[in-house]
């Protein structure tokens, strides 16, 4: 009986400790769950969040671990205040799994997202994304359109709506469950 009770403890805890629904506002800077690559920078003006420090070359979000990406907002101006004035607001992303093939990408125009209070959410409901990749499409000129748009409010580990039964334990639940399991143990154990 010690086995089946020691598997379900064991389950409970590996399920427990790789999902957990989060908000990464990014306002005291980057969390833990994501590290930036290319030029992808972080900045406090007008509130924390991310931006595409560079228009000729492609930026990245990478996870820690793999992730399911559910949404996140898009602005065209790298910080509040600024004003960029492109030939075009296309930018490309793409978020890839940890063998690099590609899971989703779109093409936004940001054009009429300038106000710094008016943001685009960006809808992803994406499983297992280790990395995504943000470039600017450019004019003529892919990765040359002179615009450093903005990341902010993206969550993740939210449930996808794929499969209604699934769920995402909070560990203070699992928590009491495992202590459930483990007091039925022992007092199965005490008994006999």
């Amino acid at each position: 009986m010690k086995r089946p009770l020691l598997a379900a403890l064991l389950s409970l805890c590996a399920v427990g400790g790789n999902a957990y629904a989060a908000l990464l506002d990014f306002d005291a800077g980057v969390p833990s769950e994501i590290t930036l690559g290319g030029s992808m920078m972080w900045n406090g003006t007008g509130g924390g969040h991310l931006y595409m420090e560079m228009y000729d070359d492609d930026d990245f979000i990478y996870f820690t671990a793999p992730t399911t990406v559910n949404s996140f907002q898009m602005n065209r101006e790298p910080w509040q205040g600024y004003q960029a004035f492109p030939d075009d607001w296309l930018v490309h992303i793409q978020a890839f799994d940890s063998s690099n093939a590609s899971l989703w990408d779109t093409t936004l125009d940001l054009g009429a997202f300038s106000d710094w209070s008016d943001w685009l959410t960006v809808n992803v409901d994406v499983d297992n994304v280790s990395m995504m990749t943000f470039y600017a499409t450019g004019g003529g000129n892919p990765w040359n359109n002179g615009f450093w748009p903005s990341i902010d409010n993206m969550r993740i580990n939210e449930p996808t709506g794929n499969d209604p039964t699934v769920t995402v334990p909070e560990p203070a639940s699992l928590a009491l469950i495992g202590l459930g399991l483990a007091g039925l143990g022992f007092a199965r154990r005490r008994k006999a």
